[in-house]
């Protein structure tokens, strides 16, 4: 029955799939009635992703009608249920280019519902879009993750992103030409991994199967491997710059298939290395064409991205700290310097284009300021528990220390570790004021945060791990909860050693060699 004294409901474009049919269950069998594309939504998963980020503004694309007609039909439904009055605000007209955009997530949307194929997807795109900015990819990524898509479900399906739009992804060509600046470097690695994956094909298919000779391939692949170093310079030279910028969401997925890479070519060696061959073809196959999709997901949205959102300050940096890693079968060219300042397209609208007719006046980067950054008073003294040191003193010793130390703070956020003299895992001063959960990949997320929730709560003080066959060695990781005297939680501490050695010791040794 209507009651006259209720207040009206009033019907959005901004409200979202799940919130409607969670308040309203009934509106599952009216949705799929209104439109067959939205029998989806009988599956509790879809509401749970695909619904929590499908707006009826992009509902309304997915279904191929106008946002009018789905809230008025919505509407109907609600009041023939119901028996209540229903108000429809359709809103303000977006602008052409946010409209795009809710029509591209839309396009979407509906493949991660299963609603479009890629074929008829492809069709849609090109018809309605034309030609898209390749950065309008990944902003399209961090908006769905940041309105609570799991990352999980870009990372499945970013191919198909990049795939719906084929020749009609507009990226920029990479405008950094000057061999030895991190994007040229990037780019020169990625013609190099291309050759690499090729070559392994070559090598692959000329394997013959009744005495097959397995060097020439394992040697192939121990090549390919070497992937990792540009990986780990993207992961923690470039991903930190672009996540200050509040660009992360790509980031992470393309993270969390570098993991799926590594995992794939770790099992491709152990085959080959047991001369298993048995469905290499398929393995081979698929995890070479992941390297050779990313180098696309590259070169058509990271790097022109990164072009656009970093300032030549950011490239210097980044190229200061990549020799430290080390890059992928090739060497740096040292032709580019980092102390002369280039205009990016961060700095134009400042430098007013001066530097592009001008660069007679290209100036150091180096300031004052970067270089008391570096600087280091020998004069100051640390006050510790039991004695003083210098700085310098202290900064020694715990470079010093065969442990890899690193610190985070009650916020979560990196603020020291003690360099890579050692060497077990990379990382970089990009690091530093960088969100602890943004350096580790996606599939660890929740052993981390629980690790520090349950420190923060005081129910957990120390955590291990090990692992028996870290690249031949034994790997110890601990974690123990940094308290003030008064037991307040001030961080975590993370310990990683090398103990191979250590686990090989017994009897006594009482004598200086």
């Amino acid at each position: 029955m209507n009651d006259p004294s209720a207040s009206p409901y009033t019907l959005t474009p901004d409200i979202r799939l799940h919130d409607l049919v969670q308040e309203r269950p009934y509106l599952i069998e009216k949705l799929a009635e209104i439109s067959p594309n939205f029998k989806a939504l009988k599956n509790p998963v879809m509401r749970n992703t695909v619904g929590r980020v499908a707006t009826l503004r992009r509902a309304a694309s997915m279904g191929n009608m106008s946002v009018n007609e789905l809230l008025n039909a919505i509407a109907d439904a609600i009041r023939n249920e119901e028996g209540i009055e229903v108000v429809v605000e359709t809103g303000a007209a977006l602008s052409a280019e946010d409209q795009q955009r809710e029509d591209l997530k839309a396009l979407i949307l509906s493949l991660h519902a299963g609603t479009e194929t890629l074929e008829t997807a492809k069709v849609k795109f090109e018809a309605k879009f034309g030609t898209v900015p390749a950065k309008d990819i990944a902003i399209m990524e961090q908006q769905l993750i940041s309105e609570g898509m799991p990352v999980e479900m870009i990372q499945e399906l970013c191919d198909v992103h990049v795939g719906i739009m084929g020749d009609g992804a507009a990226g920029p060509e990479v405008v950094e030409q000057t061999p030895g600046h991190p994007v040229f470097t990037f780019v020169a690695e990625n013609l190099a991994i291309m050759q690499m994956t090729a070559k392994t094909r070559s090598v692959f298919e000329e394997i013959d199967p009744s005495s097959p000779d397995l060097k020439s391939l394992a040697e192939h692949i121990k090549q390919v491997r070497t992937i990792e170093k540009h990986y780990l310079r993207k992961e923690n030279l470039l991903f930190p710059k672009l996540e200050r910028e509040g660009f992360e969401g790509p980031s992470k997925v393309m993270w969390a298939i570098h993991d799926e890479i590594r995992a794939e070519l770790k099992e491709v060696e152990a085959f080959i290395n047991d001369g298993d061959m048995r469905d290499m073809d398929k393995r081979l196959s698929a995890v070479l064409g992941k390297i050779d999709d990313m180098v696309t997901k590259e070169e058509s949205i990271l790097l022109p991205t990164s072009i656009d959102l970093l300032k030549h300050e950011d490239w210097a940096d980044i190229y200061k700290q990549e020799e430290e890693i080390g890059f992928t079968l090739i060497e740096r060219s040292d032709e580019w310097s980092p102390r002369i300042k280039m205009v990016t397209p961060q700095d134009k609208p400042a430098a007013d284009h001066f530097m592009e007719h001008h660069p007679e006046h290209a100036v150091p980067v180096d300031s004052a300021a970067a270089l008391a950054r570096d600087a280091r008073d020998d004069s100051d003294s640390v006050v510790v528990t039991h004695g003083q040191l210098t700085q310098k003193q202290l900064d020694r010793i715990l470079l010093t220390i065969p442990v890899e130390l690193s610190f985070v703070d009650e916020n979560d956020e990196v603020r020291y570790f003690t360099g890579s003299e050692h060497k077990i895992f990379p990382r970089s001063p990009a690091v530093i004021g960088r969100k602890v959960q943004n350096c580790h990949p996606p599939k660890s997320l929740n052993v981390v945060n629980r690790i520090l929730d349950e420190m923060k709560a005081g129910t957990r003080e120390t955590s291990e791990f090990w692992m028996d066959n870290f690249a031949g060695r034994f790997i110890h990781i601990r974690y123990d909860a940094v308290r003030d005297e008064d037991g307040t939680y001030l961080g975590c501490l993370e310990a990683t050693q090398d103990i191979t050695h250590l686990r090989t010791l017994n009897g006594s040794k009482r004598l200086l060699d």
